[in-house]
């Protein structure tokens, strides 16, 4: 009877010490899936954020009122133009590439925006695409402020 009761109680011991073994594992899994999902959602965030400043350079690089002889260089020259005209396409041209960083990074946020809508709260996905849409206006009026009066209507078609 005694061998019995302890075969009993080895059985119960072995039986609890899996339960707990269990229990610990699934408690383990949890967290370890909770570290994995908050280490993507801080890389997201921090993606978004980093676009966000890189793109507010490009903002003030594009909005500088000099450009320079070498932002001009490869633009290709009509036969019979002018000097101002010269100056004035150069100009152009030379804004105009700017916006190509600013267009770039701005896909670049909207990607980041559908990782961002899948892993971050809702709020924080709809916010990122309402500051993209505003974000393609500006561009679109910077646009629209450094192309001259004589091609704005060739540039519409």
């Amino acid at each position: 009877m005694n061998s019995e009761l302890i075969s009993m109680i080895s059985n119960i011991v072995v039986a609890l010490s899996a339960l707990i073994v269990a229990l610990v594992a699934f408690i383990g899994l949890r967290t370890w899936r909770k570290e994995l999902t908050g280490k993507a959602k801080f890389e997201v965030a921090r993606n978004v954020m980093s676009l966000a400043l890189k793109l507010n350079a490009g903002f003030k690089a594009a909005r500088d009122i000099f450009t320079f002889s070498g932002e001009y260089v490869g633009r290709s020259r009509q036969e019979n133009e002018t000097s101002g005209v010269s100056q004035v396409l150069d100009e152009w041209y030379a804004r105009s590439n700017r916006l190509k960083p600013l267009q770039e990074n701005l896909i670049k946020i909207q990607e980041a925006s559908w990782e961002a809508e899948i892993l971050l709260e809702e709020y924080s996905s709809k916010l990122i695409s309402e500051s993209t849409k505003h974000i393609y206006v500006a561009m679109q009026n910077l646009r629209r402020r450094y192309t001259p009066i004589s091609t704005q209507g060739a540039m519409r078609q």
